[in-house]
């Protein structure tokens, strides 16, 4: 996919936008950080005139300008107010709307209907980039109820999933269930939130890239390429992705556990837990059929190139070879 040479203008705002909000010292220029992200987003999911990216731009635009709604509103009246009451419930407001902003349960109906109306890259930039201002924002309100946020986005992202036969829906949850992750690394150590975030980013990037302009079912991903390297090199990507040992996932889910066993946080890290195995359960039956089915005659529907197969393995043994090598450092 070509990205046309205008776009390139809003890519640049779109970036200006997250690097404004996160590096902001008060509310207000964060929100102006937010506002120049989301007019710059805006273009991006409507570079080319159609029925289904028109309706997710209306809907994308329509719950982010509620939740900057809610932002500026909740900090312009925590300037004002000394009862300490009124600014519990200010900055829970303030949250409510970067949780809305960042796709996380319990306000996350929007983007499942958005995801499934664009494209992959498009997709793409609201599973990685789109998240980076509001998780980071939120881990620094320091709330308690930040912690039930993260528990609640992880097992409802997972939980969500179980019943879903189409890929692009089931990264989507994957994404959710990984921002509550996230918001939990971000907490307690923002090294730890970058190293989360960039092996997920890196995950993503890398399933996507075979996937490419196709919509596809779980039960035809063996369409896409037959052989056994392009499975086993799936497969890695997918079980590291559900955090299965020795895979490079399974390292960073490992080091946010240890982090909040440090913090005595038992009862979150087991929501934690229980939802990583759900996830893996769904994980497990995308590859379920691309691991049974070995026949070399099955005619492929797709097309992948050398470039991206190469990828893959380059991918999947990178996440064998290098996940127990960090294990063995970081213990």
């Amino acid at each position: 996919m070509f990205i046309k040479s205008y776009m390139v203008i809003f890519f640049i705002f779109l970036v200006i936008g997250t690097m404004i909000s996160v590096s902001a010292n008060n509310w207000f220029t964060v929100w102006l950080g937010l506002e120049i992200n989301l007019m710059s987003m805006i273009p991006i999911m409507i570079n080319k005139l159609s029925q289904p990216l028109s309706e997710a731009s209306i809907k994308y635009f329509i719950t982010q300008a509620l939740a900057s709604v809610i932002l500026i509103i909740s900090t312009v009246n925590n300037m004002f107010m000394n009862n300490m009451i009124n600014l519990e419930m200010m900055n829970l407001l303030i949250i409510i709307s970067l949780l809305m902003k960042s796709g996380m349960a319990p306000f996350h109906f929007w983007f499942p209907q958005v995801i499934m109306n664009m494209n992959w890259l498009q997709s793409l930039i609201l599973f990685t980039w789109q998240k980076i201002a509001p998780l980071i924002l939120i881990s620094s309100s320091l709330s308690y109820s930040l912690i039930w946020a993260s528990a609640l986005s992880a097992m409802v992202g997972a939980i969500s999933g179980l019943n879903q036969t189409i890929l692009k829906l089931m990264l989507t949850f994957s994404s959710i269930s990984h921002s509550g992750w996230m918001v939990m690394a971000c907490s307690m150590n923002f090294k730890l939130w970058f190293l989360y975030f960039s092996v997920y980013s890196f995950l993503i990037i890398s399933i996507i890239n075979i996937v490419w302009n196709k919509y596809i079912k779980i039960n035809e991903i063996n369409f896409i390429n037959n052989s056994t390297q392009f499975k086993m090199s799936w497969s890695s990507l997918i079980l590291s992705l559900g955090g299965l040992p020795p895979m490079i996932g399974f390292l960073s889910k490992m080091m946010v556990i240890n982090k909040i066993m440090f913090y005595s946080l038992f009862f979150v890290m087991s929501f934690l837990i229980f939802s990583s195995l759900i996830s893996l359960y769904w994980y497990l039956r995308m590859i379920y059929s691309s691991l049974m089915i070995f026949s070399k005659n099955m005619k492929s529907i797709f097309y992948v190139n050398k470039s991206q197969m190469s990828l893959m393995l380059w991918v999947s043994t990178s996440m064998n070879i290098t996940s127990p090598t960090l294990l063995f450092i970081l213990t």
